[in-house]
């Protein structure tokens, strides 16, 4: 299984054209390093290499087709993913005892979690808890392509 995400691992770190799918990969891979508690290094650099590409997607245009609603849901699922990308960098930085790191993330990621505040308003599916590692986190409402 450990060899399986090595090789997953350095697939992801050849040079190409990425897809949505790299979203994914990243915080996977990021996470099962977080989970494992292996290869730190790696693991803010995969936070970092998702939350890049989560910055590319947010400069692409929106669709004419959004409603408000599915507007708003989008931000916010956009923000909630940002979150989980700090997260995960900032237990990197810990784990490394770079606390000047971790303190900078930390702050982008109270940042982040006032946005999702903000959007967030007063639904009920769009509520913050306890993350695994103290930290506030989520529940994520589905993005609207996949109700």
């Amino acid at each position: 299984m450990i060899q399986q995400g090595a090789v997953k691992l350095r697939a992801l770190l050849q040079p190409r054209e990425l897809s949505a799918s790299d979203l994914v990969n990243y915080l996977t891979v990021a996470e099962a390093l977080s989970k494992r508690g292996l290869q730190h290094e790696r693991q803010v650099e995969m936070a970092q290499k998702y939350l890049a590409q989560l910055e590319v997607e947010s400069k692409i245009g929106e669709s004419d087709f959004f409603t408000k609603q599915d507007a708003e849901t989008h931000y916010y699922y956009r923000a909630s993913r940002r979150n989980q990308g700090l997260d995960l960098e900032a237990d990197g930085y810990l784990r490394l005892k770079q606390s000047e790191e971790a303190q900078i993330t930390l702050a982008q990621m109270d940042e982040s979690l006032q946005d999702l505040k903000t959007l967030a308003g007063d639904k009920q599916m769009r509520t913050v808890r306890p993350a695994r590692n103290g930290m506030s986190s989520t529940n994520i409402a589905p993005p609207f392509w996949h109700r």
